[in-house]
């Protein structure tokens, strides 16, 4: 299955400060679920071993939020551990195919 192409704009948090001292601008979030997927869009921040999981932001039409989501605990002898999160809608991420060639991840 192809790769979710929603793509939304996450604001700085206000600790973000580039090197100059100005504040960070917005940075492009792409989802990472497979594409017609019926819940809210989910992108990785970062992963937090202590938590066994990481941050991931959240967004649907007018709401975005960062939420600690546990890992899928599924793997496939192909392609490894899904790099999701436990509960995941859509396929795991081995299934996942983003068309345009991007490594997953972070987005943009």
């Amino acid at each position: 299955m192809f790769r979710c192409t929603a793509v939304a704009l996450l604001p700085p948090t206000g600790r973000a400060v580039r090197a100059e001292g100005s504040l960070a601008e917005p940075r492009p979030v792409r989802c990472v679920l497979g594409e017609r997927h019926r819940d809210e869009h989910a992108c990785p921040q970062w992963d937090d071993d202590r938590l066994g999981g990481g941050v991931w932001v959240r967004w649907a039409a007018g709401a975005m939020y960062r939420v600690v989501l546990l890992r899928c605990t599924h793997y496939d002898e192909v392609h490894g551990p899904c790099r999701l999160f436990d509960d995941h809608p859509s396929g795991h991420s081995g299934e996942v195919v983003d068309p345009a060639g991007n490594a997953e991840g972070s987005g943009a």
